[in-house]
């Protein structure tokens, strides 16, 4: 999404447990296949968690993830979070 001047770009946030296939293939990352895969996996049971959507989706990885959640995909309103960022962050406060 462009801001009213339009010289900063911030992608539109989209939530993989609502978005429809049209939308999940506007992300830069999402063609057709993936777009189907997500919708069929979302069908058995929402995505809870990027772990969930990592365990559940062939070919979603921790790199991969960032990607699509740098493009503006999130689940269950959460963007991508390696994991252990908390605790590395945590540990350079004092």
């Amino acid at each position: 999404m462009f801001t009213a001047n339009g010289l900063n770009a911030q992608p539109t946030r989209l939530d993989i447990n609502t978005a429809s296939q049209a939308e999940l293939e506007m992300l830069k990352g999402v063609g057709p296949q993936l777009s189907e895969a997500i919708l069929a996996a979302r069908r058995e049971r929402p995505f809870r968690d990027w772990a969930d959507l990592m365990a559940r989706l062939r070919g979603i990885g921790p790199v991969r993830a960032g990607k699509l959640s740098a493009a503006g995909l999130t689940v269950g309103e959460q963007a991508w979070a390696p994991a252990g960022a908390a605790s590395a962050a945590s540990a350079l406060r004092p």
